[in-house]
């Protein structure tokens, strides 16, 4: 299941060019992303709130954002060092809202969720590209 999963977040990435849904700036990838979770509910609740379950989100995690990395070198010929960085930055910041949200039920809303995710990732990636 967690190879399923890895591999379905990793499509969504290479679904559309990076650097036109960075552009476009209307949470794409965050949509497709509590989609899938919606979709993989238990799983996705367990993973994200469960720490005896964390090995899990880890291996889900390295693999997305090495395939994170490997797209952001290739968009925006970073070095791998800086795509490395930011692939982990995206992904960790993004996982750990979510695991805020799943874990702390009624402290941000779905819409204050996605626009916090949003705009945290998006000022991150300001001074880079």
């Amino acid at each position: 299941y967690v190879t399923e999963i890895s591999n379905h977040l990793v499509a969504i990435l290479k679904e559309r060019p990076f650097d036109d849904v960075i552009q476009e700036q209307n949470g794409y990838f965050f949509d497709h992303l509590i989609s899938l979770f919606n979709h993989h509910y238990a799983f996705a609740r367990t993973i994200l709130s469960n720490d005896d379950y964390s090995q899990f989100t880890q291996r889900i995690t390295r693999n997305v954002t090495d395939q994170l990395a490997d797209i952001l070198a290739n968009t925006y010929h970073f070095s791998a060092q800086d795509a490395a960085i930011i692939a982990h930055f995206l992904t960790n910041n993004t996982l750990s809202i979510l695991q805020l949200s799943r874990r702390k039920p009624g402290l941000i809303g779905q819409d204050q969720l996605r626009n916090y995710v949003i705009r945290l990732n998006k000022s991150g990636l300001s001074s880079f590209i």
